[in-house]
């Protein structure tokens, strides 16, 4: 699916640092991690094709599509149809870029997302370093 089709898209469950000095930003050093997240994001998902799945809600209160976004690849978690696909949310996480976000009632991965975490942080990536 072309994420340009479904408009702004929320990733569900996880929160990155903010890119960008807004009032939600607690200074630079969160929007220099917050620029390495979303270069980390865009790497991810640079000319791939992307499966959307949604939770109990459809869209957030700013008309944001709430998705879990996966991408086909050999060595993925999720088998489909006898093909195997990565979550891109979980990646986030495991790669430290993301933290664990999880607003009811949309928390179908939320315990998989909070030992993701636990593992980055232990590890020392992403924005743990």
């Amino acid at each position: 699916m072309d994420l340009e089709a479904l408009g702004r898209v929320r990733l569900i469950g996880i929160d990155a640092p903010e890119s960008s000095m807004n009032r939600r930003a607690s200074g630079p050093e969160e929007v220099r991690l917050g620029l390495e997240a979303k270069a980390f994001l865009a790497r991810l998902l640079q000319g791939k094709r992307v499966w959307v799945e949604l939770d109990v809600q459809e869209r957030d209160r700013y008309r944001r599509v709430l998705a879990y976004l996966y991408l086909e690849d050999p060595q993925g978690d999720w088998l489909h149809r006898g093909r195997r696909f990565k979550q891109v949310n979980l990646e986030m996480v495991r790669a430290g870029w993301a933290e664990v976000y999880t607003v009811p009632p949309n928390v179908r991965y939320a315990e998989l997302y909070l030992q993701a975490a636990r593992e980055a942080r232990a590890r020392g990536v992403g924005m743990w370093k």
